[in-house]
């Protein structure tokens, strides 16, 4: 038994294989390249409530991801740039107000990081408060989206999309994604 074998074909296929091949590796290796941080904050504040004195805790995880984006300059095409993309925040805040072991709320969230800023959560008795870790940026007002409508809210309380707008007219959004009371 012969095998006639067409060289110029085999070769064609071949090149065509790896030249088809080389997006689907620039798309896999833009998945993969990512940067992440994993960050905690604990804070603690003496508080009387009916004449007993007990420590409130409040205790933040946060995990981040920042893809990296590689792109091309099309006025030297031999070049590759890396960027960084928005950079996605997963945080967790739980809070233990009395004396027991447990934490009595855990609320989980979920937001793109504004660009140079940083939020800071605190709970208060109505829910959670934001704010903004920078000077010349405050957050005006806090509004919850509905299906139907937009509540103005000021701060956290429930599960939900929030939309948060700034001095500067930026608009961001944060997505509570769990809010519990136990």
């Amino acid at each position: 038994m012969k095998f006639n074998i067409d060289y110029k074909n085999t070769v064609f296929t071949y090149i065509l294989i790896t030249i088809l091949s080389i997006p689907f590796s620039f798309l896999q290796a833009q998945q993969q390249h990512t940067s992440t941080s994993l960050e905690t904050e604990k804070k603690k504040e003496k508080v009387v409530k009916d004449g007993d004195e007990f420590i409130y805790k409040q205790f933040e995880v946060e995990s981040s991801v920042q893809p990296l984006i590689l792109t091309s300059d099309s006025s030297t095409s031999n070049k590759m740039n890396q960027e960084y993309a928005e950079e996605t925040v997963t945080k967790v805040v739980m809070l233990d107000n009395d004396q027991d072991k447990q934490y009595d709320q855990i609320i989980t969230l979920n937001y793109d990081r504004p660009e140079n800023n940083f939020y800071d959560f605190q709970f208060t008795a109505k829910g959670l408060e934001v704010s903004l870790q920078h000077r010349n940026t405050t957050i005006e007002k806090i509004d919850r989206i509905t299906a139907n409508k937009m509540e103005n809210k000021q701060l956290i309380d429930q599960k939900g999309v929030y939309q948060l707008t700034f001095s500067n007219g930026q608009k961001e959004k944060i997505f509570v994604k769990a809010y519990q009371i136990l």
